[in-house]
């Protein structure tokens, strides 16, 4: 019942004011009206003003611009702030004035000015990384196509601006980045070879640089050029961590950035990628001038460029992973309805298109299909459950800027300094993602948990050779294992947060879920075996349990001679040139595979064995197989492939227990990305011979760790194994099966806890989301107002409304006023508006 021109802005104070002073033949309609007219002028300048901002913003962004960039350490009195350390700057002069990147802050800027002040200031929306190496131009457009019609959906659904949005790509190194992939950029208009020639003359060798110097060991930086006669610029700039004086130590390099708004030639080109969506976007190509690794790409990203623009999201993406439609919307609307989520990742689908569908590369590949999607509906639904999804992969995740800035930085980026890194520490910071996850939720200045959206999928090219998918895995398992270690020994740091004492006590009960896996994986070869010889001799017994000398024991004897087989070959062969025997390893072990279930159909069929436990566990294995998948059916692309998927998973479950455990442990002082050679630091001749010389000590040291470890995993494993096959045949009671009952609990509970986790976060899903909050889209357009048409209430309703759209500005006051009207009673967020 309330007024509507009092609610649109007429201030009781002014007509009280004007009434008192005996102004009564102006009526109220019409001081209304006038006022109301005064209002829709301010509003159309502004509008004009802004306009006029968007236009000078993007006048010499449309051509491409291109800036050396260097990342130096804040000199500040005292020190810097944790996470502020660095700065990114332009080589010998500030960020160019008329490049977009110094556009993008400023107008985020402005825009903060302008706004209500909040905890979490930021400049942009949403900085988008995608890393580079020597991919091709089909990788390169996968990824692009789903980036673009994502940003097409965030533009008209979430009504963010382009000016809120930048993806990046960021090459690792001038010499090894793909020349066809340049081509391609050159031909888009999103790179130029020719400055780059033309201003630096790239030199791929580097014979004659010289290292950067700094002085007292403070964050001194001095920049230095050396021009040779060919007229050969060096460079220098990025940060190596030194952990223990805190020390920042530069290493040679610099980031060629080439950057623009798109114009409407780029639009064409790329809607034949995406089938004629092209929205208005920032690209940003860098190229660091040497290669650094994928880890100081993103020490790029976030401390030079997200320190720079302040975004509120950063979103990860694998260069080759292709972004579903809807995904980053999900992804994004789940982060803005939940403050406190410091991170959220989506589901990685695996891209199952190859050139025979006979061939062992599409078996490989079908098993990575099942693997994922059984991974995601289970287990990160059972962690995200908890809160804390213990890996946010870097191929597809997003991150509350400020809740990674700082502390669980610090610890991403300490696997860059690799000469101080024992190797346990080098393993373990191969699943850096791991480490910052931890660190996401012990902020003891914070409260964020971790979480993953079902539904919210891309698409990945998987490894459909073996020996790149056994390098990945090497680096997946060791990285996981070390990792998990890790966060266990720390687990005690989530009491000293600030989080809710039910979720330090869920988070406990998961970080013991861990410990007893990661035990589990520890002990898998030799639990394997036993498993297998037990479930054997039961299912076809012999008078003498110790003789070897019958069918089944040359059977059982093939298994270990396979086993030993396959530990020689990890410790002695590489991988590529061992290839067919790691193939045959499959076929012989999926056959066991098989006949481990035909022993145990066979033993639960046996009336002297109590078979019940083990029955529910075989249920309970079946049940993780089909209802996670059955609970979501529409993100499945393929039922029949995901079901013959099954029988080739199954095929290939003992690889992975086995095969792959066992590789993986015998190359522990293997710490590098397994498909791109290491990184190279440039030096001088001295320094170079004396990296050399370290760099051997290194290996020295890190094989003799392999060896220790191999050795205490070995005996663990071969030690567990005989005792529970020596008590399991020396036993003529009931108790030979007490291993095989104790085995089954375990895994019982494992997977009834996996399964229970998986339905419970679906029903959460379902109906204990936040509800959203109101957006611009929930109201009907509004219809302009015409020249003759009389201004009446519900029309300056609508104008009001229609110039709120337009402005795009988080307006307080008038969405205050828009509440009294509506009547609502709900709180009406400003941002939205």
């Amino acid at each position: 019942n309330m007024d509507p021109g009092f609610a649109l802005g007429a201030a009781p104070s002014s007509l009280a004011q004007v009434l008192k002073q005996g102004e009564t033949g102006l009526s109220l309609q019409k001081l209304r009206e006038k006022e109301q007219q005064e209002k829709l002028r301010l509003a159309q300048e502004q509008i004009e003003k802004e306009m006029h901002h968007r236009k000078g913003m993007r006048g010499e962004s449309t051509a491409l611009h291109y800036q050396d960039l260097i990342i130096c350490p804040v000199q500040i009195e005292g020190g810097a702030k944790l996470g502020e350390e660095f700065e990114l700057t332009g080589k010998g002069a500030p960020i160019d004035q008329r490049s977009l990147l110094f556009k993008l802050r400023q107008f985020g800027v402005e825009r903060t000015e302008n706004s209500q002040a909040s905890s979490e200031t930021y400049y942009l929306k949403m900085a988008i990384v995608v890393t580079l190496y020597n991919e091709k131009v089909d990788e390169f457009n996968a990824t692009m196509k789903g980036l673009i019609i994502s940003i097409s959906e965030l533009q008209k659904e979430k009504n963010l601006r382009d000016e809120e949005v930048g993806i990046f790509f960021i090459s690792d190194g001038y010499d090894k980045a793909s020349k066809e992939l340049l081509d391609c950029l050159e031909h888009f208009g999103l790179y130029d070879e020719e400055i780059v020639k033309k201003e630096h003359m790239v030199d791929s060798t580097y014979e004659n640089m010289e290292p950067l110097k700094y002085k007292d060991h403070k964050y001194h930086y001095i920049w230095e050029e050396k021009r040779e006669k060919d007229s050969i610029m060096k460079f220098q700039g990025s940060m190596v961590w030194s952990t223990e004086d805190k020390e920042k130590r530069p290493i040679n390099n610099v980031l060629h950035l080439f950057q623009r708004n798109t114009n409407s030639n780029l639009e064409m080109n790329f809607k034949e990628i995406t089938g004629g969506v092209c929205p208005k976007y920032n690209f940003f190509f860098g190229m660091k001038h040497i290669n650094g690794g994928k880890l100081d790409s993103h020490f790029w990203f976030f401390k030079g460029l997200c320190g720079y623009l302040n975004p509120k999201y950063c979103f990860l993406v694998d260069i080759g992973t292709e972004a579903l439609p809807k995904s980053i919307v999900k992804l994004y609307d789940y982060m803005e309805r939940n403050p406190n989520c410091g991170g959220v990742c989506g589901e990685i689908e695996v891209d199952t298109t190859v050139k025979s569908t006979f061939s062992f590369a599409f078996a490989l590949v079908l098993a990575q299909f099942v693997e994922y999607k059984i991974s995601h509906f289970t287990d990160k639904a059972f962690e995200a459950l908890f809160g804390f999804v213990s890996v946010l992969p870097g191929a597809f995740s997003m991150y509350r800027w400020h809740a990674i800035m700082g502390t669980p930085l610090e610890y991403y980026f300490k696997g860059l300094d690799k000469a101080r890194l024992s190797c346990s520490e080098a393993n373990m910071y191969l699943a850096e993602d791991r480490i910052m996850c931890l660190a996401i939720i012990t902020n003891k200045e914070r409260s964020d948990y971790l979480s993953y959206v079902p539904g919210a999928g891309s698409r990945t090219d998987p490894p459909n050779s073996l020996p790149i998918f056994m390098k990945q895995r090497r680096r997946w398992i060791n990285g996981s294992n070390f990792a998990t270690l890790f966060v266990i020994a720390y687990w005690k740091n989530i009491f000293a947060t600030n989080h809710h004492c039910f979720r330090k006590i869920f988070y406990s009960f998961l970080f013991i879920y861990h410990f007893f896996n990661t035990a589990l994986t520890f002990m898998l070869p030799g639990l394997s075996y036993a498993t297998f010889s037990i479930l054997l001799r039961a299912a076809f017994p012999a008078d003498d349990p110790t003789e070897v000398r019958t069918w089944v024991g040359w059977i059982e004897n093939t298994y270990i001679l396979i086993m030993v087989y396959i530990v020689l070959w990890s410790l002695g062969k590489d991988v590529d040139k061992g290839s067919f025997f790691f193939g045959l390893t499959i076929s012989f072990l999926g056959i066991f595979m098989y006949l481990n279930f035909l022993t145990l159909f066979l033993y639960q069929n046996n009336d002297d064995t109590d078979s019940g436990m083990t029955m529910i566990a075989i249920y309970l294995m079946a049940a993780v197989l089909f209802i996670p998948p059955l609970l979501n059916w529409k993100n499945i692309n393929g039922v029949c492939k995901f079901l013959i998927g099954i029988l080739v998973y199954i095929f290939f479950t003992p690889f992975y227990f086995n095969t792959l455990v066992i590789y993986s442990f015998c190359n522990l002082h293997d710490v590098s990305w397994g498909n791109r050679p290491p990184s190279v630091e440039q030096s001088g001749k001295a320094e170079a011979a004396k990296a050399a010389q370290n760099k051997r000590e290194k290996e020295s040291d890190f094989k003799s760790f392999r060896t220790l470890s191999t050795v205490v995993w070995l005996t663990v494993n071969i030690v567990a194994a005989y005792f529970i096959n020596y008590m399991n045949r020396s036993s003529v009671n009931s108790e030979s099966d007490i291993f095989l009952m104790v085995l089954m609990w375990y895994v019982a509970g494992v997977l009834a806890s996996r399964l229970t986790g998986c339905i419970l976060f679906t029903v959460y899903r379902c109906f204990c989301t936040p509800g959203r909050a109101i957006i611009e889209s929930d109201f009907a357009p509004p219809k302009p107002l015409s020249d003759t048409q009389p201004v009446e209430k519900t029309a300056i309703l609508n104008t009001e409304c229609l110039y709120l759209d337009q402005i795009e500005e988080n307006l307080e006051e008038s969405t205050q006023l828009l509440e009294r009207y509506l009547g609502t009673g709900q709180h009406l967020q400003a941002a939205n508006y």
